[in-house]
């Protein structure tokens, strides 16, 4: 169950928990000694701007594809002149994001490596940062966007009622980030996930441990052992827990483990009625994780190259244009205000953002007369992962010549491994495996299957997969005129 928040006499009696218009939490009741809340000030996008309590004041930035770029952060100050109190945050402590692989910050940087999606190792710079001669912009660039975020500043300072703040400096710093010093970088941290993903050893690069984690159930501190003062900043589900604020920044959304809650609603949430907008990961988080969007991966195979990833993204989208589809790294992410509108859509959705079964994508060159092809099922841990395989140009061709919609053969492969994961879920099996006997499949024009040999004993469970699942090229629902019919709430 959610912690309870309890308050000593001498502490300010807490402000109940409030949302704005759009569903954000507005204010809550606060940790610390001085304050009774914490307010919160948001975007028009649902985006976090500001926190500020008795203590912190922390602001973040975002770049267009809406990610966190950079977080500055301050101190809450009270002075008294003349006899008279004023209050103040100074924002002196910046964090530039300048990707996923480095963090950046007054003390260094942070080298981050990754098996797959997956952060396995942190590197600590060992030569620190040093000066250089110009600006990382133009001077004309930076003084606009300087000027800029001073006016940004006094917008969110009077949505948190705060009287003074200080940013000159720090915003300056932004534009002057420094060369890396080439010296070895030998302190490296090593995280081993539990099954949920989250952080649970920190070895040292000599094998030693460092830091040892176990959480309760929606992501509360339970065991924190550490045998040097270093701290490992992604914990819980990987995600990066923010030490001013106690929330972990997942990409879309913040999350509050001490509350058990999202900050902000979902943005799929008026599809989902019966579970609140809120709540972590449908309130089952021993057994699920939040994808983060990532349940459907597409890579790069035989034959292909980097640019085909984008073209296979542009396909989709024709396909799937209400999804407000973008891709993050071999990510496939339904963006911000995407919605489904027409059925198949909505089938597509469902396959990115569900927790349980997962479609990976390889665009390949198959051999000669293979479009598509279904490569098996498996159960990991508590997901069912699909492998599925097409051809890319030999899919548009298809399309182009019996007037489908382009980027109809990309969704039928993620959706017929979707409904894969779900029927082997629902006969118990622990993995539909392709077999040359059974279940490899070629998809050739009109989408017509033609099965190696159809008395195969799971080519039934194929043959259910492929029928339910979004329409192949020469399809007569891959037409326009049927492929885009609304969906049917």
């Amino acid at each position: 169950m959610p912690r309870n928040l309890t308050y000593s006499s001498a502490r300010p009696v807490p402000a109940p928990l409030q949302r704005d218009s759009d569903g954000s939490v507005r204010s809550l009741p606060c940790r610390y000694a001085r304050s009774a809340e914490i307010v919160l000030c948001w975007a028009e996008d649902n985006r976090l701007l500001f926190v500020a309590d008795d203590s912190h004041l922390s602001l973040y930035l975002y770049d267009a594809g809406g990610e966190r770029a950079y977080k500055l952060t301050g101190d809450y100050h009270l002075q008294n002149t003349n006899g008279q109190w004023f209050e103040n945050y100074t924002l002196t402590t910046p964090t530039l994001y300048a990707s996923p692989y480095l963090v950046v910050n007054r003390q260094g940087y942070t080298k981050h490596y990754y098996a797959g999606a997956e952060r396995i190792c942190s590197k600590i710079g060992g030569g620190g940062l040093e000066n250089i001669d110009s600006l990382a912009v133009a001077q004309d660039d930076l003084e606009n966007k300087h000027a800029s975020l001073k006016y940004h500043v006094r917008d969110v300072a009077e949505c948190l009622g705060s009287p003074d703040y200080g940013f000159d400096t720090v915003f300056s710093e932004l534009y002057y980030w420094k060369a890396i010093r080439e010296n070895q970088e030998t302190d490296g941290y090593w995280y081993h996930p539990d099954h949920l993903g989250s952080s649970s050893w920190i070895t040292f690069s000599d094998g030693s441990a460092v830091q040892h984690l176990h959480y309760l159930p929606w992501g509360e501190d339970f065991v924190d052992q550490r045998s040097t003062s270093w701290n490992a900043m992604y914990t819980f589900s990987a995600k990066e827990k923010d030490t001013e604020t106690g929330y972990s920044y997942f990409g879309s959304r913040y999350y509050n483990s001490d509350l058990s809650i999202w900050l902000s609603v979902d943005p799929m949430a008026s599809k989902y009625p019966s579970l609140s907008p809120y709540v972590y990961c449908a309130d089952n988080p021993v057994k699920l994780v939040d994808p983060n969007g990532d349940s459907v991966i597409i890579k790069i195979g035989l034959g292909m190259k980097e640019s085909d990833l984008q073209e296979a993204l542009n396909d989709l989208r024709i396909a799937a244009p209400n999804l407000n589809l973008i891709m993050e790294g071999d990510k496939l992410l339904i963006g911000e205000g995407g919605e489904y509108k027409t059925q198949y859509e909505k089938q597509l959705a469902e396959a990115i953002l569900s927790d349980e079964f997962k479609s990976e994508l390889t665009l390949e060159v198959l051999d000669v007369g293979v479009v598509g092809s279904y490569y098996g099922t498996c159960k990991e841990g508590d997901q069912y992962i699909s492998h599925n395989r097409i051809n890319l140009f030999k899919s548009q061709e298809l399309e182009e010549f019996w007037g489908s919609v382009r980027g109809c053969g990309l969704m039928h492969e993620i959706t017929e491994g979707f409904e894969m994961g779900k029927i082997a879920k629902r006969e118990g099996l622990p993995c539909i495996e392709k077999s040359e006997r059974t279940i490899r499949q070629k998809t050739i024009g009109g989408g017509k299957i033609i099965p190696d040999d159809k008395t195969g004993p799971q080519y039934h469970l194929y043959e259910e997969g492929h029928s339910k699942s979004t329409p192949p090229p020469g399809n007569r629902n891959a037409k326009p005129k049927n492929f885009f019919k609304p969906v049917d709430n």
